[in-house]
C-alpha cells in the first residue's frame, strides 16, 4: 500500500537503521523528529511524503515537491529491507518513481530531477531503475564537500563519500 502521509512516521529511524544495515555506508538519520523538523515543518520546501507498507509495516517512502520553476523534484527516496532475489526492492523502488511522477506532473511539474551524487550501491540500484523508466543520467553539478569531524572518524570511513547515500533532502532548506 502507498499512501501519503501527513506527519512524521514514528518509525523512520527503524526504517533508517534498517538501510544502513542492508545498504551500509551512512546517511542522514531519518527518524521521526529530524522528518518532522526537516520536512512537515519545513516553511521553505513543502514536500509530498508518500510511505510504501507491506502488512502495516513501513518499508520505503519517496518525497518530492514541485518547485517555483514548475520542475518537480524528488527530495528523497528511502528503500529498506532484507537482501532478496526476486527483484522486490527493485520493484518497489520503480513504483515509488511512478508514483511520485504521476502526482508530480498532476501537480503541473514539467518535469522531474533527482539527483545522484555518489556510487553508494542503492544510489546506483535508484539510478538504474530511474533509467529503466525513462529518466536521464546527466553527468553535471557541483561537487559535495565533505568535512568529518574528528568524532565522526571514530565510527566507520566516513570520509569516503561512495560510503554516504545523500538525496536532495539534505540541501531542502532556506539555501537549498
Amino acid at each position: 500500500e502507498i499512501r501519503s502521509l501527513r506527519e512524521a512516521p514514528p518509525d523512520g529511524g527503524v526504517l533508517c537503521a534498517k538501510f544502513v544495515e542492508r545498504w551500509g555506508g551512512s546517511t542522514i538519520l531519518r527518524d521521526h523528529d529530524y522528518l518532522h523538523w526537516r520536512v512537515f515543518q519545513n516553511p521553505w520546501v513543502k514536500s509530498v511524503f508518500r510511505g510504501a507498507f507491506a502488512n502495516g509495516e513501513l518499508q520505503g517512502w519517496v518525497m518530492f515537491a514541485l518547485g517555483d520553476d514548475s520542475m518537480g523534484y524528488v527530495v528523497d527516496l528511502m528503500v529498506a529491507g532484507p537482501e532478496e532475489t526476486d527483484g522486490s526492492t527493485e520493484n518497489l523502488i520503480r513504483i515509488l518513481l511512478t508514483d511520485a511522477t504521476i502526482r508530480a506532473r498532476d501537480m503541473g511539474a514539467v518535469g522531474i530531477r533527482a539527483w545522484h551524487v555518489t556510487d553508494h550501491p542503492f544510489d546506483c540500484l535508484v539510478t538504474r531503475v530511474a533509467k529503466s523508466m525513462g529518466f536521464y543520467h546527466l553527468r553535471r553539478g557541483a561537487s559535495m564537500v565533505l568535512y568529518p569531524t574528528t568524532r565522526g572518524r571514530q565510527h566507520r570511513d566516513l570520509d569516503r563519500l561512495d560510503n554516504w547515500y545523500v538525496t536532495r533532502l539534505y540541501t531542502e532548506g532556506l539555501l537549498g
